[in-house]
């Protein structure tokens, strides 16, 4: 009879289970939107190193630092990161330092959507990246040069085949 006066303790455990099933869904959600972001990182990154190292070329090439800087700004668009501008205005950019421009610094900017970010209002996330890449020969091993050539160029040679590289500047 006391215990009916008092009321009863039953439903208890649904309120718990909902609180439990909701906190779990929120550590879901964050897990789903911050593998979203490094995912997106990891390719602004990608993109970050291309740009770098197309501008690097450039420079290599004896190209000036605004068809350099045209060149890394394609390789970021082509890579999913937005072009070279200012960066107060949240657009990536890139810096020439060191003996005649030969260092580069690129800072990729880009967003990752949220999927459930919008719960919080919170529907894109900033993400950036950086890359440095340089311009030159070695110090040491006779001066020599890391070679990168387009896929184009040796896609036909069968392997096993030799590849003669020379420097038609230098006889």
């Amino acid at each position: 009879m006391l215990r009916r006066q008092l009321g009863s303790d039953e439903g208890q455990s649904l309120i718990q289970f909902a609180a439990i099933v909701f906190v779990l869904l929120a550590f879901v959600s964050l897990a789903l939107d911050a593998g979203n972001a490094f995912s997106v990182r990891r390719k602004l990154q990608n993109a970050a190193d291309a740009a770098a190292l197309a501008a690097a070329r450039d420079i290599c090439l004896g190209k000036s630092t605004t068809e350099a800087s045209a060149s890394a700004s394609s390789y970021l668009l082509k890579n999913g990161a937005q072009a070279i501008g200012a960066i107060s205005s949240g657009m990536s950019g890139i810096t020439f330092s060191g003996e005649n421009n030969s260092r580069v610094k690129v800072d990729a900017r880009n967003t990752a959507e949220t999927l459930f970010g919008d719960l919080l209002n919170i529907s894109t996330v900033g993400i950036s990246a950086t890359a440095n890449s340089a311009c030159g020969s070695a110090k040491s091993a006779c001066g020599l040069w890391p070679i990168a050539f387009d896929l184009a160029l040796y896609e036909d040679i069968p392997c096993g085949k030799t590849i003669a590289i020379w420097d038609a500047d230098k006889e």
